[in-house]
């Protein structure tokens, strides 16, 4: 699937697709799917953002990331929305020790809260900083439909 076949045409294949959270919630932003053709049309001003081979960040009008699309073949497709606030961790090496970043990115990849660094001793501990964080300001924040008006 090429990039300007996208572009051009806002749609891109969805066939045997694994859809989360479901595919009447994807309706409601505006996606529309072709089940005849096996395509699925983005809602306007949306595009997908090549991360390799066959996986694309679904961007939507705001420029914020609102999921993921994987063309895994001609018969599997998946398109999965991903929360607008997530942990995430960056790893660095210093002096043949690994020490784990953990921080809160919203939908924009802004990072909103460092849960700050830790090592594998103590990862679990950090991730539950940064959870009772998200807990506090955002309850629903594992919930991919909740935040993003």
């Amino acid at each position: 699937m090429s990039n300007d076949f996208i572009k051009q045409n806002r749609c891109f294949p969805c066939i045997s697709s694994k859809i989360n959270p479901n595919k009447d919630f994807f309706e409601t932003l505006g996606f529309v799917f072709d089940d005849v053709n096996k395509l699925c049309t983005l809602p306007n001003e949306w595009y997908l953002k090549k991360i390799d081979e066959n996986a694309y960040y679904i961007i939507d009008n705001k420029r914020q990331n609102r999921g993921v699309y994987y063309y895994k073949s001609d018969f599997e497709t998946y398109m999965i929305l991903t929360p607008k606030y997530r942990v995430m961790h960056s790893f660095s090496r210093q002096n043949h020790v690994v020490n784990i970043n953990v921080y809160v990115l919203n939908g924009s990849g802004i990072i909103i809260y460092d849960a700050g660094q830790c090592n594998a001793n103590t990862y679990k501990e950090t991730l539950r900083k940064a959870h009772s964080y998200l807990n506090e300001h955002f309850p629903e924040w594992r919930d991919a439909t909740k935040y993003w008006d």
